[in-house]
């Protein structure tokens, strides 16, 4: 019979050794990794929280906790694969910060995965009330905040005139790009070269400066 463990020269028994939680960071990249090779494999149609989950090595608890719904959590993973070519700068040169800006979002959504995925995105907004929030608040906002900046930058350092309206030049210049995203067949392919001319007409018709 073994020695009681607080008999003098006893050795102390070690407690079972536990796997402690993983680190929140951690599992928000597994799940966003999860997600996006769902959405790229399946579309929106076919993505679901079990799936993902699932593939993440986690618990559709776990999932249900950071993300309110599946199309917010297909939304995240979608900006965060992406993060980098959505990105927004301010240079100084309104002309060349829309241009890179415009150019680089009409790349990325005439490619695949992206461009699918995000039309995809924007069709199930129509029907999802959540997924509409998700992105009218987590996409949109803060990228129109931005490009805002950049506008009422160039105004005040009169590149465009100060009766402009640059609201307005904003939903023409997306408008116009996210129309051949979503309705290619009858306006014609989203490019690069479609983008940078819808840049050099607004600011034509806004009369902005030759500098710009």
């Amino acid at each position: 019979m073994s020695a009681p463990a607080n008999r003098p020269g006893a050795v102390p028994t070690r407690p079972p050794v536990r796997r402690g939680r993983r680190p929140f960071e951690e599992v928000r990249q597994a799940v966003l990794r999860a997600a996006a090779q769902t959405l790229f494999e399946a579309g929106i149609a076919g993505f679901t929280i079990e799936c993902v989950a699932r593939r993440a090595g986690v618990s559709r608890v776990t999932v249900h906790k950071h993300w309110p719904s599946r199309g917010a959590l297909a939304l995240d993973a979608f900006t965060d694969t992406f993060h980098n070519d959505l990105a927004l700068h301010d240079t100084g040169d309104v002309r060349r910060d829309l241009h890179e800006v415009l150019g680089t979002f009409a790349r990325l959504l005439a490619s695949k995965p992206a461009g699918p995925a995000f039309a995809q995105l924007l069709g199930a907004a129509q029907i999802d009330a959540d997924l509409a929030e998700a992105i009218r608040e987590r996409y949109f906002a803060p990228r129109r905040h931005a490009v805002l900046g950049i506008l009422n930058a160039a105004r005040e350092r009169g590149e465009i005139p100060a009766d402009i309206d640059v609201t307005v030049m904003v939903d023409m210049m997306w408008g116009a790009c996210y129309n051949r995203l979503l309705m290619p067949g009858l306006t014609g392919t989203l490019t690069e070269d479609f983008a940078r001319s819808v840049v050099d007409v607004a600011l034509a018709g806004a009369g902005a400066s030759p500098r710009a």
